[in-house]
C-alpha cells in the first residue's frame, strides 16, 4: 500500500511539472514570456522535480528569458544544464546567445566552435560562428564593414532609424578615463597615438530621430534617458557615472531624477546627421583647443579618430564649438557649460572690432546670410569657370590658401551660403567656386576631420552638375582636386584600406552630400518602425522541449 501511495504521489508530481511546462510552452508561442517564465519557475520549483526532468524546463525558460532581454538570467539557465549535460546543444546554443547579447565575445566564440564540432552542418550554428569572428574582430581591433554601414545610410537613413549596424563598440586600448582636477573625467592616452588612428566606435544610450522633435520639445530624449536608467543596470551605470557636480545628485538607489536627466543630456549630447543622442562613449572628449581628435557619426553611430600624433600622457581634446557659427553664441554656450575657451573669446572680440572690409560685410549680414548689404559685397564679375570663381572668393576674403585665417569658420559659412544660393539660381559655376574656396579654407585651417569631407563632398556634387564645361583642362584640374581631396578624407574618415576603393568613394561622396536633406526628410514622414527582431533561435535549436 505504502509503495502505491509513493508511486501516486510521483505520479502526481510529475502531472503537475508536466501541465506547469505545456502551460508554459504555450505562453511563449502566445508571446506571453513573462507569463512562460513564471510558469517554468513554477515548476522548477517543484519538490517533486528530479534532475533529468529540470533539463528541458531550463532550456526552455533560458529562451523566454532570452526574448525578455535577460540575458544574464538565460545565460545562469544554460550553465545549470550544462553541468550535468556538457554537450546539449540546445543550452549551448542560447548559452551563446546569450553571451553575443552581453558582448562576451571570446566565450560566444568559444560556445559556436564547440556546436560546430558537434553539428558541423548545422547552418545557423555556422553563421553565428562567423558573426562572432566578426564581433571579435570588431571590438579588439576596431575592423568595421564601413561599406555596408553607408550603403544602408544611403538607402534608409531618411526613413527609419535602424541600420546594418556594427555588432560591438569599440574603444582603443590606448585610452584610458581619469578624474581631472577641474574638467570632471576625461580620456587619457596610455601610450603614443598616431594620426588618423580609430578611437571609439560607439553606439548612443539614447537616441531620437529629427522627427521626434517636430513639436518643438526634447521631452522625448529625456523619457528615452529615463526608460534606460529603469530598464538596464549598464546603462544605469553609465548615466550615474556621467552625472557631475553641477547636476542634482542622484539618490542612492542609483535612479536619476528628470532634472538630472535634462543635466546629463544638455551638457553630453550631440547632433548626428539624422538626430539628436547621448553616447556614453563619446562623453569623456572634453573641449579644448587646439583639438587633437575629430568625431563624425554614421546614422547613429559615433565615430572618433585622431586628427595628430599624440604623445602619451596627453589629454584628447575635441572641439565642440562650430567653427562656421556666430562665435559670441557659441561662446555663450561654452560657458553654460563651466567651459571657458579664451581663443574663442579673443575671435569673438576681433571679430566684433574689425575694420576688414570681408569682416564688417559679413557682420553686417547677420543671420541672414543670403541678403547683401548695401557695400557688401561689391558688384560680382560675370560668371567664369571654378577656378577662376575660387579665385574671386579667395581675393574677395583677402584669404590665401596657403595661410592660416584667423576668423575661417565665418568665411566658410557665408561661401556656403554662397555657393547654396548659386545653386538656386542654376549658377553652377559660380556655387562650384564657392565650395572649392571653402575646401581650401577648410583644408588649410581645419585639416583633417568630417568638416574637410563635407566640403569636399560639397564640391565633387556640385562638378557633376556642371554641364558641357568650356574648358576641359579646367574641367579636368577641378576634378583632379575633388578626387584628391575626397580620397584623402575618406583615408582619414575610413581608414588606409578604403582609400583606392573607387566605388566605396562614391558611396561616401552619395553618403556625405545626403545630409542636409536628413532633417527636413524627417520633418516630412515619420520613422518607419523596422519591426521587432527576429526571435532568438527560430530553428531546429530553437525550439521548445
Amino acid at each position: 500500500m505504502a509503495g502505491g501511495e509513493a508511486l501516486g504521489g510521483a505520479s502526481a508530481s510529475a502531472s503537475v511539472i508536466d501541465a506547469a511546462k505545456v502551460r508554459g510552452n504555450k505562453l511563449v508561442k502566445l508571446g506571453s514570456f513573462e507569463e512562460a517564465c513564471a510558469a517554468y519557475t513554477e515548476a522548477l520549483q517543484h519538490p517533486g522535480l528530479d534532475q533529468e526532468s529540470s533539463i528541458p524546463l531550463l532550456t526552455n525558460r533560458a529562451l523566454a528569458f532570452l526574448r525578455l532581454g535577460c540575458f544574464t538570467e538565460a545565460l545562469a539557465d544554460c550553465d545549470r544544464v550544462l553541468v550535468s549535460k556538457p554537450e546539449h546543444q540546445k543550452a549551448l546554443f542560447r548559452r551563446g546567445k546569450a553571451l553575443s547579447a552581453l558582448r562576451r565575445f571570446p566565450e560566444m566564440l568559444e560556445v559556436y566552435a564547440q556546436l560546430a564540432v558537434l553539428d558541423p552542418q548545422n547552418s545557423e550554428v555556422q553563421a553565428e560562428l562567423k558573426l562572432a569572428k566578426v564581433a571579435i574582430a570588431q571590438a579588439t581591433r576596431g575592423e568595421f564593414d564601413f561599406r555596408a554601414m553607408l550603403a544602408e545610410a544611403c538607402l534608409k537613413e531618411t526613413l527609419q532609424l535602424q541600420h546594418s549596424k556594427p555588432l560591438c563598440e569599440y574603444r582603443n586600448e590606448a585610452l584610458e578615463v581619469i578624474e581631472t582636477p577641474d574638467r570632471g573625467l576625461a580620456y587619457r592616452a596610455r601610450q603614443e597615438i598616431q594620426a588618423g588612428e580609430l578611437l571609439v566606435m560607439a553606439r548612443p544610450l539614447v537616441f531620437a530621430c529629427y522627427s521626434d522633435f517636430a513639436q518643438g520639445t526634447h521631452q522625448i530624449l529625456v523619457e528615452k534617458l529615463l526608460e534606460a536608467n529603469a530598464a538596464d543596470p549598464e546603462s544605469a551605470r553609465q548615466l550615474i557615472e556621467l552625472c557631475g557636480a553641477r547636476d542634482a545628485a542622484p539618490p542612492l538607489t542609483g535612479v536619476i531624477c528628470e532634472e538630472t536627466a535634462r543635466e546629463i543630456l544638455r551638457r553630453n549630447s550631440a547632433a548626428s546627421h539624422t538626430g539628436v543622442g547621448l553616447w556614453y562613449a563619446l562623453a569623456f572628449f572634453n573641449h579644448g583647443h587646439p583639438a587633437n581628435v575629430s568625431r563624425h557619426f554614421i546614422a547613429d553611430w559615433g565615430i572618433v579618430r585622431a586628427t595628430c600624433n599624440i604623445s602619451a600622457g596627453s589629454e584628447l581634446l575635441l572641439s565642440y564649438i562650430d567653427a562656421c557659427a556666430d562665435y559670441n553664441m557659441q561662446l555663450s554656450w561654452l560657458l553654460s557649460l563651466g567651459i571657458e575657451d579664451n581663443d574663442l573669446k579673443d575671435r569673438a572680440d576681433r571679430w566684433q572690432q574689425s575694420t576688414e572690409k570681408h569682416v564688417v560685410g559679413i557682420r553686417s549680414i547677420g543671420f541672414n546670410q543670403y541678403a547683401p548689404s548695401e557695400q557688401w559685397p561689391p558688384t560680382e564679375p560675370a560668371e567664369g569657370g571654378p577656378l577662376e570663381e575660387k579665385k574671386h572668393y579667395l581675393r574677395l576674403l583677402d584669404a590665401h590658401e596657403d595661410q592660416p585665417v584667423w576668423c575661417w569658420g565665418r568665411l566658410v559659412g557665408w561661401l556656403r551660403d554662397q555657393s547654396a544660393l548659386h545653386r538656386e539660381r542654376s549658377q553652377i559655376g559660380k556655387a562650384l567656386g564657392a565650395a572649392l574656396a571653402a575646401a581650401a579654407l577648410t583644408e588649410k585651417n581645419a585639416g583633417d576631420g568630417p568638416m574637410l569631407l563635407d566640403a569636399w563632398a560639397d564640391a565633387s556634387a556640385l562638378l557633376m552638375d556642371l554641364s558641357a564645361p568650356a574648358n576641359s583642362d579646367e574641367y579636368g584640374e577641378v576634378m583632379g582636386l575633388c578626387i584628391n581631396g575626397l580620397q584623402r578624407c575618406v583615408e582619414f574618415a575610413f581608414g588606409a584600406r578604403w582609400a583606392d576603393d573607387t566605388d566605396f568613394s562614391t558611396l561616401v561622396l552619395e553618403w556625405a552630400t545626403l545630409r542636409w536633406y536628413h532633417a527636413a526628410a524627417w520633418q516630412r514622414q515619420a520613422c518607419v518602425p523596422s519591426g521587432p527582431p527576429p526571435d532568438v533561435a527560430e530553428q531546429d535549436l530553437g525550439s521548445m522541449d
